[in-house]
């Protein structure tokens, strides 16, 4: 805690991010608030009972859901013949974010309210559909996986009131025909309905139960913050707040309602998409949600054409081409088929970390030696189907 004059100070939470979700963090700061109020008119804190069983409940829902068939089943055919799309440019994700923020007009917060209501959708499911049209602009392509950020809280006044994390990301499926924006927004709505029986079958679960390693590369939220804070007794003005974390999803697209205005924060890692292409991620969301105020049945965009924007594409799936990408990030440099690591400017160090990436990606031993003597691309794609096996 800092105190900044006599009616002003500064606290801080800091927490691993499986400990507390948003929605958590806000109970406790609206509940340290409340108490510190009554501490200032001289009144007594209440008795607060246990808060039950909440969290035990999520676990053993959690759990559940590992077992149960259906939702696995699900979700296979959900992502059958997917084919997932990855940033071009991804290099290993240190996990560090930066977030960029945009304010919308109280007009256009307004005009988005009122296509929901229209719509018979809720807003998340508005901001939802501008998501997937940039992510098929993203991807090039109009079937689009993203993930969507569920609240796997059990629906009792146990699971309201628990504090701790009940979040989940799980991979959304919208398919884009050259339709409309409201098609769009009646596609994001159907597809969450579909979806929320099933979202507590974790990612790791998912991607094992497919054979992946990484089924999406974005991800969205919706947080409507005023909902979350209707009923607060506190009386402290809150003159700003600064959230700072981590993800292992190089981009994540978060729009929050508080106090009757929208914002869209990008949060994203530097090392998987460069700063020079997140003002045109920016934009392209502003225009995405600038077509659906001007109304419904404005056309999508043309996906195959969005050169600018086209950052994502199929992981590939071809020995050589996997190999190739590996030697490529290590390198940074083009690598041709007859090139060695030394041709390429490769060292000792650079040897170790490909060959460590090889095993890694391929489950085989580290090839470091074939790499030393001097392996062509082409020749270690050939010799990778003889290394013996570690297991």
């Amino acid at each position: 805690m800092h105190l900044l004059d006599d009616s002003r100070f500064e606290v801080g939470f800091s927490f691993h991010h499986a400990l507390m979700d948003g929605r958590s963090l806000l109970a406790l700061r609206t509940e340290l608030l409340s108490s510190y109020n009554l501490l200032l008119e001289g009144r007594s804190l209440p008795v607060e009972g246990s808060r039950g069983n909440g969290v035990r409940e999520f676990i053993a829902l959690e759990q559940a859901a590992q077992g149960e068939n259906d939702s696995r089943n699900f979700w296979k055919e959900h992502l059958q013949e997917f084919e997932p799309r990855l940033f071009i440019e991804r290099k290993e994700h240190s996990g560090q974010v930066h977030t960029v923020r945009r304010q919308f007009s109280s007009d256009v917060l307004s005009t988005l309210q009122q296509v929901a209501i229209e719509r018979q959708v809720p807003l998340k499911s508005v901001l939802l559909a501008a998501h997937l049209v940039v992510n098929g602009q993203l991807a090039g392509h109009g079937d689009v996986v993203t993930g969507l950020v569920c609240n796997g809280r059990p629906e009792t006044k146990e699971g309201h009131d628990a504090i701790g994390m009940f979040l989940n990301t799980v991979p959304l499926r919208v398919s884009m025909q050259p339709e409309v924006h409201g098609t769009i927004i009646e596609q994001a709505f159907a597809a969450e309905v579909a979806l929320l029986p099933h979202r507590r079958v974790t990612l790791r679960t998912i991607h094992r139960d497919l054979g992946v390693e990484r089924l999406f590369d974005t991800a969205f939220n919706f947080v409507d913050l005023d909902s979350i804070t209707a009923n607060s007794k506190a009386k402290s003005q809150i003159l700003r707040h600064k959230l700072i974390e981590r993800t292992s999803i190089p981009l994540v697209t978060v729009f929050a309602k508080e106090n009757e205005k929208l914002t869209m924060g990008i949060e994203f890692a530097p090392d998987c998409v460069p700063w020079s292409r997140i003002k045109t991620i920016m934009r392209a969301y502003e225009e995405a949600i600038d077509r659906i105020c001007d109304g419904d049945t404005v056309e999508l965009p043309d996906f195959g054409s969005e050169s600018e924007l086209n950052m994502l594409d199929r992981a590939p799936d071809d020995l050589g081409e996997v190999l190739r990408q590996i030697w490529k990030d290590v390198l940074q440099h083009p690598v041709a088929a007859t090139d060695n690591m030394q041709s390429l400017g490769g060292d000792s160090i650079h040897a170790l970390v490909i060959s460590e990436r090889i095993a890694q990606t391929f489950g085989c031993e580290p090839p470091l030696k074939y790499l030393l003597s001097g392996a062509t691309l082409t020749d270690m794609e050939a010799a990778l189907a003889s290394l013996p096996d570690p297991g």
